[in-house]
C-alpha cells in the first residue's frame, strides 16, 4: 500500500504575459498511471492579495483538495466514439455558432474517421480496452 503523501505547494510572484504581476501557487498530483503531473492555479493579482501572507491563507482553502485524492483518478475513460457524439451535440449544434458548410465539412471528417478507425477499434475491442 502506498503511502500518502501531503503537499502544501508552492507560492510564488509571478510575471504574466501581458506584464502583469500575479500569485501563482502550483503542486504535483499523482496520475493514474502512478506518474507526477505538475499543476498551476493564478490566485490574483498583488491588488488582490497585497503580501504573501494573504496569498498563502488563500491557498490554504485549496490544501484540502489536493490532498485529497485526486478527482481525476476517478473519471472513467471516454470512448472515440463518445467524444465524437458529445461534439456532435455541444459544438456542431444548430445554436453552436458554426455555419452549415463547417458542421457539414467536420461531419464529412467523422465519416471518414470512422471508416479508417472501424479497424483499429475493433482490434482495441478485442484487447478489452474502451472504443
Amino acid at each position: 500500500m502506498r503511502r500518502s503523501r501531503f503537499q502544501q505547494g508552492s507560492l510564488q510572484f509571478v510575471e504574466r504575459k501581458g506584464g502583469r504581476k500575479a500569485w501563482e501557487y502550483r503542486w504535483y498530483e499523482v496520475q493514474p498511471d502512478g506518474s507526477r503531473r505538475r499543476r498551476n492555479l493564478v490566485l490574483g493579482t498583488l491588488g488582490q492579495y497585497p503580501n504573501e501572507t494573504a496569498a498563502q491563507k488563500a491557498v490554504a482553502v485549496l490544501w484540502v483538495d489536493i490532498n485529497a485524492e485526486s478527482p481525476r483518478m476517478n473519471l472513467a475513460p471516454i470512448s472515440i466514439q463518445m467524444l465524437i457524439d458529445h461534439y456532435r451535440e455541444k459544438e456542431l449544434g444548430e445554436d453552436s455558432g458554426k455555419t452549415y458548410a463547417t458542421r457539414r465539412t467536420y461531419e464529412g471528417y467523422f465519416r471518414k474517421m470512422n471508416i479508417k478507425l472501424a479497424p483499429v477499434l475493433l482490434e482495441m475491442g478485442r484487447h478489452g480496452l474502451a472504443l
